[in-house]
């Protein structure tokens, strides 16, 4: 990998971990400040004490492996990754869904029209992790959809239990035996849910599944 490559990347990690604003600061220190005191004034102008750590380890790598490399192009670097990962940011949204009784005229969207937009709009994982499932035909078919345009599906899921009044509960059979076949399964074992524990994916279908719990 080459240095502008690698100085690329670290440029990349710090703008998605730091504010855009920090990121700012950083470049702007580095384009005005001489080699030997860019250290303490990035000190000074960046009070968080982690991200004051990452800026400064992103100093330091600069250093390391890439110190043939003039300030004002990994200034510029800072500048452009800092741009870049704050409009992805801006470009996302928060909407709020709802299930239950009609809100009137409040224009929320229903859970399940959220749900099945997701679902269709995945194309390379979905994991889906649930408590209990019930009368979800439509996102057991977008599932089913999903994974034969090759979509890897995961389902995380409690093992079957007793729900007062109702019997037992299995939210695999919920889903449909069509999406087990074509997911991989992991369950949580009721004795190890207060414990760490291991998950071991189904082969092929619900009658497969198997769990491992630690020692």
């Amino acid at each position: 990998m080459t240095a502008e490559r690698q100085l690329v990347e670290v440029a990349h990690a710090l703008s998605c971990s730091l504010p855009s604003s920090t990121v700012e600061a950083v470049a702007s220190a580095i384009l005005s400040c001489p080699e030997g005191s860019l250290r303490a004034e990035i000190t000074k102008r960046v009070a968080h004490h982690q991200h004051r750590h990452l800026a400064l380890t992103f100093l330091d790598r600069w250093q390391a492996e890439a110190k043939d490399m003039d300030p004002r192009t990994v200034a510029v670097a800072l500048q452009t990754a800092a741009y870049s990962e704050q409009t992805r940011r801006d470009s996302q949204s928060v909407e709020l869904v709802w299930t239950g009784p009609d809100p009137g005229q409040m224009p929320f969207r229903r859970t399940e029209q959220a749900i099945l937009q997701i679902l269709d709009a995945a194309r390379e994982r979905i994991t889906l992790v649930s408590f209990a499932v019930y009368r979800i035909p439509n996102v057991a078919r977008a599932l089913v959809q999903a994974a034969r345009r090759g979509v890897r599906l995961t389902v995380i899921v409690e093992t079957p239990d007793k729900i007062e009044g109702q019997g037992e509960y299995s939210t695999i059979q919920a889903l449909g035996k069509e999406v087990a076949t074509v997911s991989a399964i992991y369950f949580w074992p009721r004795e190890n849910r207060r414990h760490w524990f291991i998950w071991i994916p189904c082969i092929n279908c619900m009658n497969n599944i198997q769990y491992l719990p630690c020692i």
